[in-house]
């Protein structure tokens, strides 16, 4: 999924249910993360439907529940584990059964600098969905002209 499609399914409220965001910019991953945020959760729900982890040591069986989990109050619920490029290979491996057959109410959202697509979970990404991507710089219109990176979108 390139930047601007991403940025269209936000407006349309029609989110993937996995997205991983990387790239040098954390400020723009952030953004992006504040945008998605505002599109899956219903204002007054967050605190039912949202949940963050932060990379490596996490644990995450409580991922796997709270991606499992359906939506309170809501019709999503969010489930964002920053740092993601800090996750361990094996980390990454226990949740490949949820990548082939997520949850529709349930958007997870990877944030992180990089990826490593020899592993096994990015090539089941890569499986479920040709990666597209996106190299944002000062002649993509749609950034502000101080912003500098190379960013990355894969949805599943």
């Amino acid at each position: 999924m390139t930047a601007a499609a991403l940025q269209q399914a936000i407006k349309a409220r029609k989110l993937p249910p996995v997205i991983y965001l990387y790239g040098g910019e954390a400020f723009l991953r952030q953004q992006a993360l504040q945008q998605i945020e505002k599109a899956v959760l219903t204002p007054g729900s967050e605190d039912f439907n949202r949940h963050v982890f932060h990379g490596k040591g996490i644990p995450l069986e409580q991922v796997n529940e709270a991606v499992l989990t359906l939506p309170a109050f809501a019709e999503k619920r969010l489930v964002v584990v920053k740092d993601a490029q800090s996750l361990v290979a094996a980390d990454l491996d226990s949740l490949r059964a949820y990548i082939e057959n997520p949850v529709e109410q349930t958007c997870l959202v990877f944030s992180g600098e990089k990826i490593d697509s020899r592993r096994k979970f990015f090539q089941i990404l890569k499986k479920k969905m040709p990666w597209s991507s996106s190299n944002l710089s000062l002649r993509d219109s749609s950034l502000p002209s101080f912003a500098i990176i190379s960013m990355v979108l894969i949805t599943v």
